[in-house]
């Protein structure tokens, strides 16, 4: 009992290390505010953050953090800090905290009356950044969205910037984007005259491109599920050792066990309990022709030759192919042991 609590403690611990090197990293820069004069006593300044994000505030040197004021303008929140430039607060660092970023820890070099400009961005966002990188960030959450045709807009945007880098992405994303939204529709398309098989190739496009199309990815599954339930033909002849036919030899197909609430069921490791179903018999010149579905995997060849009373060995033969021949090993039966046995015996008696 000890041992497992154990080991649910270091899974938890684990998740949790994980979930915290998971945290996006915020863009910190100072901000210049000109010959600005901070409204404070003579040993104290301000330091103005400005920031998209929703921000909170700790100290390396300070109990609590004062934000005495905050303002909203076009987006950007900012917070206006009062801190002491006292000897003693030299070497202060002003610790910055936002959901889902790292913390990131600013040093602060202060002087009284003198207020400190601080600029926090989320890279990935989309205000406060340059043009090109505003719009390529806005075209890359309208592609995570699926919204392939918008995306394209904005990628398109992001090449009329004047601060678009000379060597860029927008020319791969421009077509990624394009090739998402044709490759959708035409996998829309097909799916709706239900040819499963060109559809799903085609939302497997789209997927490898984008593995947050999760339209995609059900439609995948859903074809597939109708793949595996279309019927296919097989055909082939059953020999024995010696290329003779065998007629009469039962032909079982493998499929996977459903309960009575339509339910798959599973044995104790969680695996799919499977059985085999009648699907055919070998006529008289040993060939077959039977339907199953794709889903089948395996098909399981039984029986003997009805007349000659010759017993043959179970053959189970993965299905790779529309015409599947089998060869059929022969199986002794008791009264064969039984003579085999008594001519042995006589054999001893030579001796």
């Amino acid at each position: 009992m000890e041992k497992k609590k154990m080991i649910y403690v270091i899974l938890l611990f684990l998740c949790s290390a994980l979930g915290a090197t998971a945290q996006k990293k915020m863009v910190v820069q100072d901000e210049d505010l000109g010959l600005a004069v901070a409204r404070t006593e003579e040993n104290e300044t301000v330091v103005i953050v400005r920031s998209p994000l929703e921000l909170t505030f700790e100290s390396t040197m300070d109990k609590t953090v004062e934000v005495y004021n905050t303002e909203q303008e076009s987006g950007f929140n900012k917070y206006y800090i009062r801190f002491s430039t006292l000897p003693k607060y030299r070497g202060r660092k002003l610790k910055i905290k936002s959901y889902g970023f790292d913390t990131y820890t600013h040093p602060l070099e202060l002087t009284a009356k003198v207020p400190v400009g601080i600029y926090v961005v989320d890279p990935d966002g989309e205000i406060g950044l340059t043009c090109y990188q505003q719009n390529l960030n806005a075209g890359n959450r309208l592609f995570q969205e699926c919204l392939y045709d918008d995306a394209q807009i904005a990628y398109f945007d992001a090449l009329e910037c004047s601060d678009l880098p000379e060597e860029n992405i927008i020319g791969q994303k421009i077509e990624d984007a394009m090739n998402c939204g044709e490759y959708r529709r035409m996998a829309d398309d097909l799916y709706t005259n239900q040819d499963w098989v060109a559809a799903k190739g085609y939302y497997e496009r789209v997927v490898a491109l984008n593995q947050s199309d999760q339209h995609s990815a059900e439609r995948i599954d859903n074809c597939q599920e109708s793949i595996d339930n279309m019927p296919r033909t097989i055909t082939g002849t059953v020999t024995d050792a010696s290329g003779n036919p065998i007629p009469g030899v039962r032909i079982r197909a493998e499929y996977v066990k459903i309960d009575k609430k339509g339910r798959i069921e599973r044995d104790k490791e969680g695996n799919p309990k499977t059985e085999f179903k009648d699907v055919g018999t070998t006529d008289d010149f040993g060939e077959y022709s039977i339907t199953v579905l794709n889903k089948s995997r395996k098909l399981l060849f039984s029986g003997g030759n009805l007349l000659t009373d010759v017993n043959y060995k179970n053959n189970e033969v993965v299905i790779t192919d529309s015409e599947i021949n089998v060869t059929m090993s022969q199986q002794l039966s008791g009264r064969d042991v039984e003579g085999i046995l008594k001519g042995g015996a006589e054999i001893l008696k030579l001796f």
